[in-house]
């Protein structure tokens, strides 16, 4: 039985930068607020790279009602008791790499890319934002650099289409969902994932129903079911696919 469906944001529950389809938003939210009375209706919540504020709004009209992860797993905040908390796995040698890192990467890092915005809302996850795909890996080729400096904070940096940051490998989506099933007393295989770029692999393969929508990056299909539709369509999809799944497990 699955009993939580973890989703990324961007590229699964809209495009950064562009409109959702409010009717499939719409689908989602209807058959997420059966679950008082519908059993295989798992609860929904998120795991995503964007800072508190945003995850925060996108779940209130999720009606998401369980804690939500933001900064790609870095911190847990959850909305019926207005608390965050940080990772406990994050040591304070990662933390002091991270703010120096965030120092050079926000001021000569992104100066020297045009079109580049530093998240200075973001505490822990060091990221750049560029909707160009190409200065997005020129991006990545600088910050992997800097990084090189800090072999000892053991960070991690992912890229999506759109974005480039900078994580600790310990506090990471995947240890993010199993902190977040821990809370709630699950066992991971009573999760599944929706994921669309490689900073969602370290999630994917921890839970018992990974998925993945058409957009996604090959090496992500790879570990996933993939669904038909894109972004906000294969959610509502794999959301379905769970709640069917949890039908016939309950036969």
């Amino acid at each position: 039985m699955i009993r939580l469906f973890v989703s990324d944001l961007d590229g699964c529950i809209s495009y950064p930068f562009r409109p959702p389809p409010l009717d499939a938003i719409s689908e989602l939210v209807s058959l997420h607020n059966r679950r008082e009375s519908d059993p295989a209706v798992p609860l929904l919540t998120l795991c995503t790279g964007r800072p508190l504020a945003y995850a925060e709004a996108v779940a209130q009209w999720l009606s998401v009602t369980v804690p939500i992860l933001f900064e790609s797993g870095c911190g847990m905040y959850d909305p019926t008791r207005i608390q965050v908390s940080w990772s406990p796995r994050i040591t304070g040698a990662t933390k002091r790499a991270l703010d120096q890192l965030r120092h050079v990467i926000h001021r000569d890092v992104a100066q020297h890319h045009p079109g580049t915005m530093p998240e200075f809302a973001k505490r822990i996850d060091v990221g750049v934002v560029n909707p160009d795909r190409q200065r997005v890996r020129d991006l990545r080729q600088a910050v992997e650099t800097l990084v090189a400096d800090y072999p000892d904070a053991e960070l991690e940096v992912h890229d999506t289409p759109v974005s480039v940051n900078v994580i600790p490998r310990a506090a990471n989506k995947g240890a993010g969902v199993a902190w977040l099933a821990e809370h709630l007393g699950l066992s991971l295989d009573e999760v599944a994932y929706m994921g669309d770029s490689q900073g969602d692999i370290s999630a994917l393969t921890r839970v018992a129903m990974p998925f993945a929508p058409a957009n996604a990056a090959a090496e992500v299909k790879a570990l996933a079911r993939v669904t038909r539709g894109e972004a906000t369509l294969g959610l509502v999809e794999a959301f379905r696919a769970v709640v069917e799944y949890n039908r016939i497990s309950a036969r």
